[in-house]
């Protein structure tokens, strides 16, 4: 997945998840699930995603990809 592609469904699935509880239930649950319901796109089969509720005492890391 192109990293603007990803960018835009980051952006896509945030603001669903913000305004329809049901969504973000359901996001928490299962995440490739709840996408492919809300966007019809299916994530490739080696896709990894986590989804976590921010909180005051929490940071996340995320580092960008290994150079090849």
């Amino acid at each position: 997945m192109k990293q603007q592609a990803l960018d835009e469904l980051r952006a896509a699935v945030i603001d669903k998840a913000v305004i329809d509880d049901e969504f973000r239930a359901r996001l928490m649950e299962d995440p490739k699930a709840a996408i492919k319901d809300a966007f019809g796109l299916s994530l490739p089969k080696g896709f990894a995603i986590t989804i976590h509720e921010d909180g005051a005492m929490t940071t996340h890391l995320v580092l960008p990809p290994e150079k090849e």
